[in-house]
């Protein structure tokens, strides 16, 4: 991993308003920031069920545990975090556990501790196992949506979250909830990234945009701040003082036969991710035909099957060019992600079903904030123990053996049962699926090209950068 890292944007504040203390700032421009949403065109419950069902499809992958860009986020995340011994910690959206255990390590026993919590429930599962391997004690793990959840308040030294935020439904609210959870002085140390993510992504929503979908298909990193400044922007609105952040720079890379195999999987993969969930939302609209707006039975059905068999044949493509990473949010969260952290990665019901079938996870990648394939490759770095004398966490705690395969069956088995539960509940008014058809062949065409430029060696590499924030809560 590279760290170009800068300064690119800071603030010192003086004792008053608690929403934003920026010259000029508004109360009324501090809850425009507050309540920007990742998934505007569907609601909370709906787009939770879909980024609980992608992230444990994730668990059902054999090499959950092995992800590069997690093991170099949860390194990065260390430095930034200036852990001490003794501290209470508290890391959301913790996915498999892999910087809880590394914190652990450092805090020791009471009064330090870390509490870990995930909405996904294989990967709480996979980071309980991770914890009870390391042989720690000092560290639980609890399954809680971090958006609602209520916790002691002043009750924590730290509060970490990585690629977690363009996995909230409202980034904002969710950073006041955690600010209230801290101690006076305490510290919220995350990182998102920055909008556009790479290529691909400028150019998905440039063309959404162009051809009426930019309603459908919106850039979940903007709702996240977008860039250094609209990052610290969001933590002051959200009453946090002394905010810095800095850009680093990270290769990542995305094994691919070739660029047009590159752009199918990325198309496939962000038409069913919780962010946009074109698929779905096109499934609802068929079963809605008296709506002439929105095209007719057959034309609509036939969006749906291209949508289907675009996953489909991208799913079959990457099968045996290297192996899907969970995602740098640590989930096993994408790129992330993404929340790494995508699903930020191919739809949750396609991996599941490959895990199940083949123990095989697609290579595929998907278009929005993060995703699970783009986690693929990794940095050139090669990865230290995390959190002192202990083992690399990532490739080490793979689940093995016949629980391990029981649990990707089960976890399958869950993630298979959740479309249904998935259609949102209130879709946009219409959705041209010709409109989309267009889209999809101008988007493949622009990302072959685009990715041509940097296919080399059987994979596509990208440079992205990862925005670093810390802030204190008073």
């Amino acid at each position: 991993m590279s760290t170009a890292s800068s300064s690119a944007s800071s603030s010192s504040h003086t004792p008053g308003g608690d929403t934003s203390t920026r010259p000029g700032a508004s109360n009324a421009e501090a809850a425009d920031v507050l309540a920007r949403c990742t998934a505007p065109h569907t609601d909370a419950a709906t787009y939770q069920r879909l980024v609980v069902s992608s992230f444990d499809a994730l668990t059902a992958t054999p090499d959950a545990n092995a992800d590069p860009i997690a093991d170099t986020l949860a390194r990065r995340m260390l430095s930034h975090a200036q852990l001490r011994r003794g501290q209470r910690v508290l890391d959301l959206a913790t996915g498999t556990g892999l910087f809880a255990v590394a914190a652990g390590r450092v805090v020791g026993s009471a009064p330090g501790s870390v509490l870990s919590l995930d909405i996904s429930p294989g990967m709480v599962d996979l980071a309980r196992r991770n914890v009870k391997t390391s042989g720690l004690r000092n560290i639980e793990v609890r399954q809680a949506d971090v958006e609602s959840t209520d916790l002691p308040p002043a009750a924590y030294d730290l509060i970490t979250a990585s690629a977690a935020l363009p996995y909230m439904y409202c980034p904002g609210a969710a950073l006041a909830r955690w600010r209230r959870w801290l101690r006076p002085n305490g510290r919220l140390v995350m990182n998102t990234f920055k909008s556009p993510y790479d290529p691909e992504c400028g150019l998905l929503y440039e063309l959404a945009a162009a051809h009426g979908l930019g309603a459908v298909l919106v850039d979940p990193l903007a709702a996240a701040g977008g860039d250094a400044e609209g990052v610290r922007r969001l933590l002051e609105a959200a009453g946090y003082k002394r905010v810095q952040v800095t850009e680093e720079s990270m290769e990542v890379l995305a094994p691919a036969a070739s660029a047009r195999e590159y752009a199918e999987a990325m198309w496939a993969s962000s038409v069913s991710s919780p962010h946009h969930c074109l698929e779905q939302l096109l499934v609802q609209q068929q079963q809605q035909p008296d709506d002439s707006s929105t095209g007719s039975p057959a034309t609509n059905s036939a969006a749906t099957s291209t949508l289907a068999a675009s996953a489909s044949s991208a799913g079959a493509a990457g099968q045996g060019t290297g192996p899907a990473a969970a995602g740098p949010r640590d989930r096993g969260a994408a790129m992330g992600s993404g929340r790494g952290a995508g699903a930020p990665g191919v739809s949750a019901a396609a991996m599941a079903a490959a895990a199940a079938a083949s123990a095989k996870a697609p290579a595929s990648v998907g278009v929005g904030g993060l995703r699970a394939g783009k986690a693929a490759g990794g940095s050139r770095s090669q990865p230290k123990p995390l959190g002192g004398s202990g083992p690399a966490l990532g490739p080490k705690l793979q689940p093995g053996g016949r629980q391990g395969t029981q649990q990707a069956a089960e976890s399958a088995a869950r993630v298979a049962a959740a479309p249904a539960a998935s259609v949102p509940a209130s879709a946009p008014a219409a959705i041209d699926p010709a409109a989309v058809q267009r889209l999809r062949d101008e988007f493949l065409t622009a990302a072959e090209r685009s990715a041509k430029k940097r296919l080399r060696s059987g994979a596509v590499r990208t440079t992205v950068h990862v925005l670093w924030a810390v802030a204190y809560a008073s």
